[in-house]
């Protein structure tokens, strides 16, 4: 009895291309072709719509690439070097700036550099500072509030870096970077431990079809 309600179970799909692989087969294809993982499940779960929009990106990459490269350069950058003087202000790449207010929101070189690593530094310590039982702050309302506080800081510092550190600029960033390792070290603990967060759905799925309206349709098509 046990052998023929073995035979009778169907048998697994073989798995495709379009369907994507599982991680075993995609493993053991990885192995036979030598090349890894990573490529091998990236280039058999991708279809029509993610060529297309990778298409798209890598059409306006190509412009910024090929034709406006220096756009996002700053005109102090072609100044020629003189050996002689120290350049009265150096502007770093834009995604370089904030952490450059912050090194420079400390008069001492030395306690600059140390504030600055650990601006960097401290967000290796997230796992450990968000006391949260609840992770994504789409079921946190106060948390999310501190969030978009945190990154009007950061357009700020990234602000107050591309400026030369003088007059309000040098308050702006002290206060920038105040409120930096304060989001950080006081406010996302005790948020975590005092918040009450919102119920959580069942499943990512059912939080995707409730904002887009085809919960009825999931359950109506559901066995």
């Amino acid at each position: 009895m046990a052998s023929e309600r073995e035979t009778d179970r169907p048998l697994p799909a073989a798995p495709s291309l379009r369907a994507g692989l599982n991680l075993p087969n995609a493993l053991t294809l990885s192995r036979i072709l030598i090349v890894p993982l990573l490529v091998v499940v990236l280039l058999t779960n991708i279809d029509g719509w993610e060529f297309y929009g990778l298409g798209l990106f890598l059409i306006v990459f190509a412009y910024w690439v090929f034709y406006n490269p220096n756009y996002l350069g700053h005109p102090d950058n072609y100044i020629p070097a003189n050996p002689l003087q120290t350049p009265p202000h150096i502007v770093p790449e834009w995604y370089l700036l904030p952490y450059y207010a912050i090194l420079r929101a400390i008069p001492d070189k030395l306690g600059g550099v140390i504030v600055m690593g650990a601006a960097i530094g401290v967000l290796f310590l997230i796992p450990w500072l968000d006391t949260s039982r609840v992770r994504s702050a789409t079921f946190r309302p106060i948390y999310k509030q501190f969030y978009w506080i945190l990154v009007a800081d950061i357009l700020i510092l990234g602000w107050v870096g591309a400026n030369p550190p003088e007059g309000y600029f040098i308050l702006i960033g002290q206060l920038a970077t105040a409120y930096y390792f304060l989001h950080f070290i006081i406010i996302m603990p005790f948020v975590g431990w005092f918040e009450t967060p919102r119920q959580l759905p069942d499943s990512i799925a059912t939080s995707v079809l409730d904002k887009g309206g085809g919960a009825d349709t999931a359950k109506e098509g559901a066995p």
